[in-house]
């Protein structure tokens, strides 16, 4: 699979004028034992795939993407695409690096550089403010028990 086969298949259907939507995207390596040159390979092609939709599908045109398994356990796919690895997650539900080749593809650089770790405290609402012990204080000064 190449960039360029990529580039035109979006090309392609982009010039139906249709809504394009990936679905049940996931990459083999050929292996349910994969080498580390195997998974960044992977990696990779998840990265190439998004990069060339977001570049070749117009923003009004592009439905969004869905990956197909979850992990690469063989309980997930006994009936589909057995004695291989081609999710996001390894057997033991850990992020593999082709994880990070699908987001990295997503923001469109490598988020690596700027990642802490900390980031969900970005989006987390400041209009309340945890006292501690499970419970938290509205900014109408009520409060509420944590899971209500």
């Amino acid at each position: 699979l190449t960039r360029e086969q990529v580039d035109q298949m979006f090309q392609t259907m982009a010039a139906t004028g249709k809504m394009v939507r990936v679905s049940e995207l996931d990459v083999k390596v050929g292996t349910a034992t994969p080498t580390a040159d195997d998974l960044q390979k992977q990696s990779d092609v998840y990265q190439m795939i998004i990069e060339s939709y977001k570049e070749n599908v117009p923003e009004s045109q592009r439905g969004g993407f869905v990956i197909w398994g979850v992990s690469d356990s063989a309980d997930e796919h006994v009936y589909w695409i057995p004695d291989d690895a081609p999710n996001l997650f390894d057997a033991n539900y850990e992020r593999k690096v082709a994880y990070k080749g699908l987001c990295d593809g997503i923001a469109g650089y490598d988020i690596g550089e700027d990642f802490s770790g900390d980031m969900w405290k970005d989006v987390v609402d400041t209009d309340e403010e945890t006292t501690g012990e499970g419970d938290t204080t509205t900014d109408d000064g009520g409060t509420s028990a944590e899971g209500e």
